[in-house]
């Protein structure tokens, strides 16, 4: 089984007011850390692999202009104002990837797990 949730060991995913930003779609946030220790408990299921994914950027232009715009603080306003900016630049955009590709700090997690 496969599911993903976002990750609140990730500084990406913690920049944001989630719970402003991202409702409905996921109702409970987990850190990675947690989901070790709970699927390591777990007697039915075995945790496989988690990986890391920022699915924003598929479409970060409407994420970030949403941000900007719904944020309940200047401060988040302007981060997505800034983040946009930086994402529009093709070269820094492709930079900001590959160091969020390899700090593992994407804003979700995708989780694996099998039944023991």
């Amino acid at each position: 089984m496969t599911f993903s949730t976002p990750d609140f060991d990730s500084p990406f995913c913690q920049a944001w007011d989630f719970y402003n930003l991202c409702p409905p779609h996921h109702l409970l946030v987990f850190f990675k850390s947690w989901m070790r220790k709970f699927f390591s408990q777990h007697a039915m299921f075995e945790l496989i692999g988690i990986a890391s994914e920022s699915e924003v950027f598929l479409v970060y232009e409407s994420w970030f202009k949403y941000w900007s715009t719904a944020s309940k603080n200047f401060e988040n306003c302007a981060s997505a104002k800034l983040f946009l900016e930086i994402l529009r630049d093709k070269q820094m955009n492709k930079l900001f990837k590959k160091l969020l590709s390899r700090k593992n700090w994407g804003m979700e997690m995708i989780v694996t797990v099998k039944k023991k």
